[in-house]
């Protein structure tokens, strides 16, 4: 009875395609996440902008209109709820901080919106690279702000 023959370890190549394919697919599916993560936090600043935006039109229309018709909240409740009606839309916004300055009444300066968000990062690994490293809940601070002149009359009604 003859014995197969062993090849020795160095000439084995066995698993050698599993190797590569860990070596060549670790480094892609990372940069995969951190494409994605961009990509989530991109999303993220169209719609903080575009809250600034929605908030800095209403309160060019809001100001200058008649006090009568906001007996229940004030007229900057409902302009930042134009803005956070927006900030709703995407998930992973966890807190946002609304700045309006506005001019009086009948005054015709512009309404600016200034909106500080704070924006959680969900991919793995790559919420590390991108967000922080060392934080417990990975964020990212984004900015947002637009400015709209003011529709206000010349008059008091």
């Amino acid at each position: 009875m003859t014995h197969a023959r062993q090849r020795p370890f160095v000439e084995d190549r066995r698993g050698a395609v599993y190797v590569e394919f860990l070596i060549a697919f670790l480094p892609l599916l990372v940069l995969f996440f951190c494409v994605a993560q961009f990509a989530d936090l991109y999303a993220a600043r169209f719609v903080i902008n575009h809250a600034a935006y929605r908030a800095a039109r209403a309160g060019a229309v809001v100001y200058p209109d008649d006090p009568e018709h906001y007996n229940a909240v004030s007229k900057d409740e409902e302009v930042e709820a134009a803005g956070y009606a927006i900030l709703s839309a995407k998930r992973n916004i966890v807190s946002a901080d609304i700045d309006i300055s506005h001019g009086g009444v009948h005054d015709r300066t512009p309404v600016e919106v200034r909106i500080d968000a704070r924006v959680a990062c969900i991919f793995p690994i790559a919420n590390r690279l991108m967000c922080g490293v060392l934080a417990l809940e990975p964020t990212r601070r984004l900015e947002g702000s637009a400015r709209m002149p003011a529709h206000a009359a010349r008059y008091e009604y």
